[in-house]
């Protein structure tokens, strides 16, 4: 599967604009989105970050990782079934580069050395500990998981805009009683509702009913996002200008330089007649 063309249908059919995708996974400027979805391969995290704005399961790209049911998929912690013994592994790793348990649950963030101890009898380590991990021990994910595509995450917008803030404050303003809303925006219960307004970032389908609930446009709960992501888009065209016009330079100079070096080669050439006569 080209993981960026499927990106792109499913954002195609339902009718989601480039900004709006951007704004909701956490993106620069729609550049990035471009670029995602020309990509044969997805990098996990940017990919966890499309599939949830576009509320659509990792698994439809990756069938092998392991979703428990039980949890909230805001909860999930991503896990590959693999032949390789995890834990194993990163013990064998750690003891090669002489790390004791104690210092080693000190650079991965645990309590102590039990937590290390548990995670090495671990057959399967879900993927962000298995991130934090191979940080410490200075070797890239792709040594557990080879399948994976590697490459610089792009970083998320970073401003205080929180869209389940902006949801609450405008559910409280309207007095919509949380029950209410729950069940109006096809919400089981409203512990859902209090934990999506949590949530800085919400997949645009959800998103879609929260608006038609309350009465208001999608963009009003993007806008300053938008505006953030225009400006930073704005700035990156100025750069791409810039370096547009440095290479033309470069080529003029590049150009100018072959002229001189055939003008050389002419005299080189005429000195070479005039020894041989």
């Amino acid at each position: 599967m080209h993981q960026g063309k499927e990106l792109k249908n499913i954002r195609k059919k339902r009718g989601i604009k480039l900004s709006e995708i951007a704004a909701l996974a956490g993106f620069k400027s729609i550049q990035n989105i471009f670029d995602i979805e020309k990509r044969e391969v997805v990098n996990l995290d940017t990919l966890i970050r499309m599939c949830d704005a576009l509320n659509v399961p990792i698994t439809h790209f990756h069938p092998d990782i392991i979703i428990d049911k039980e949890k909230p998929a805001e909860n999930q912690k991503p896990t590959f079934s693999t032949p390789m013994h995890h834990g194993e592994e990163i013990k064998k790793l750690r003891k090669q580069r002489r790390l004791k348990a104690n210092d080693f649950a000190d650079l991965i963030g645990l309590k102590n050395r039990q937590n290390v101890y548990d995670i090495e009898r671990r057959e399967t380590v879900d993927l962000l500990t298995l991130q934090t991990i191979c940080k410490a021990l200075g070797v890239s994910i792709t040594h557990f998981h080879p399948d994976f595509f590697e490459e610089e995450t792009t970083k998320p917008i970073e401003n205080k805009v929180h869209i389940g803030e902006k949801i609450k404050a405008l559910r409280s303003k309207q007095k919509v009683n949380v029950t209410d809303f729950a069940k109006a925006i096809g919400f089981t219960n409203r512990q859902s509702v209090y934990s999506m307004e949590k949530r800085k970032r919400i997949d645009i389908a959800t998103l879609q009913k929260v608006a038609e609930v309350l009465n208001v446009p999608v963009e009003y709960f993007l806008d300053e996002i938008l505006l953030n992501t225009n400006h930073i888009h704005t700035k990156e065209h100025k750069n791409l200008a810039q370096l547009k016009k440095e290479l033309q330079d470069k080529d003029t100079r590049i150009m100018e330089l072959q002229d001189k070096i055939i003008e050389l080669q002419k005299e080189v050439i005429e000195l070479r007649s005039k020894l041989n006569n």
